[in-house]
């Protein structure tokens, strides 16, 4: 049975989060404040469990998850779930297919715009709601001048974490 520590965790959700950028031991660390020898121990356990992939570009050895993996994208799935503590926003479920948030911004794959809005603004009335389709959800992924972008990377998954990784596999082919 395969175990990971909470650096290990940590990893893959920052990997997964900014799977539009490159990163290699020392800009792991230093993002998430550990050690690079932490980091190292952690990328070199992931990469021989088939977690992580490691490219070498020039100099540099850059990390990504692999999602060539189905047990890497089920590990990257439940890191997506776990966040910084927000309220949730209940009812999303009946008209959403999957949700993100960050404490302003609500972006929502969803064919049901109108009610999606109500339900947002009756429970969190700032906040900004985007709804969009999967196809146009992978072309926010794609344009980091839509915002989407950082909501993934600041926010939680409220739900649909298995649409969101296959955007996101889509999105780095």
């Amino acid at each position: 049975m395969l175990s990971f520590s909470k650096n290990e965790f940590v990893i893959v959700g920052f990997l997964v989060r900014h799977f539009s950028a490159r990163f290699t031991i020392r800009d792991v660390a230093s993002k998430l404040s550990i050690s690079a020898p932490g980091a190292h121990a952690a990328l070199k356990k992931l990469e021989n469990n088939g977690m992580v992939v490691a490219e070498k570009l020039g100099s540099g050895l850059f990390y990504s998850v692999n999602f060539g993996s189905s047990l890497a994208e089920h590990f990257a799935a439940m890191t997506l779930l776990s966040g910084v503590s927000l309220d949730a926003i209940s009812g999303l479920e009946d008209y959403a297919e999957a949700a993100l948030y960050n404490g302003k911004t609500v972006v929502v794959i969803s064919s049901e715009s109108e009610q999606v809005k109500n339900i947002v603004h009756e429970q969190k009335p700032n906040a900004v709601v985007v709804c969009l389709s999967a196809d146009e959800f992978v072309g926010a992924l794609r344009d980091d001048a839509s915002g989407v972008l950082k909501v993934l990377e600041e926010g939680n998954v409220l739900m649909g974490e298995g649409i969101i990784l296959k955007a996101i596999s889509e999105v780095r082919r």
